[in-house]
């Protein structure tokens, strides 16, 4: 089973047919404003078969999103800061992610780049990732035994909560941009 089909097992949302994915709205952008929750951004990807993910940035030039990707019903996080800049295209990272004081989380990474930004795209497998996350308060991620970044969770369960309904909206052909 899929990470995001795990993930809508446990948080109850609706599962989609590959027919309603394909009757959904197309995105006239690669990504569209579905709107905000608590500081972060809910949008929706259109290179991703019209995935939902949220957004943030913080003080330090840090953007942090996590999101579906609808065209194989996964889900992921990135993690990206222009500083990061030794971060190669293609290049595998092991990382640990921690949430709290909570036990780390296992986090293989490969380095992307956004726009011209380094990236790091980690794929999620565990549902239960994203239910810590709406529960934490901060997020860590650590490389080589050394904190690169830590960031707030703060409004995080309510841009997860936007975020399923958004998916949920544009799974089932609705036009999440009108009103």
């Amino acid at each position: 089973m899929t990470a995001y089909r795990r993930f809508c097992a446990r948080f109850g949302v609706p599962m989609t047919v590959a027919a309603a994915l394909a009757a959904g709205p197309a995105a006239a952008q690669e990504t569209e404003h579905w709107g905000t929750a608590r500081g972060w951004d809910v949008r929706v990807d259109s290179t991703l078969g019209n995935g939902c993910f949220i957004l943030a940035g913080f003080e330090d030039g840090t953007v942090f999103r996590l999101g579906f990707d609808r065209t194989d019903d996964s889900a992921y996080l990135m993690v990206g800061n222009d500083d990061w800049g030794s971060i190669g295209e293609g290049k595998d990272y092991e990382l640990e992610i921690r949430m709290d004081r909570a036990s780390p989380w296992s986090a293989p990474a490969t380095g992307v780049r956004i726009d011209g930004s380094p990236f790091l795209y980690i794929p999620l497998d565990e549902a239960d990732f994203v239910e810590e996350f709406m529960r934490k308060h901060t997020l860590a991620i650590d490389h080589d035994g050394d904190e690169v970044v830590r960031l707030s969770l703060e409004g995080s369960s309510a841009a997860i909560v936007e975020m399923v309904e958004c998916q949920d909206k544009v799974d089932r052909g609705v036009d999440p941009f009108k009103n």
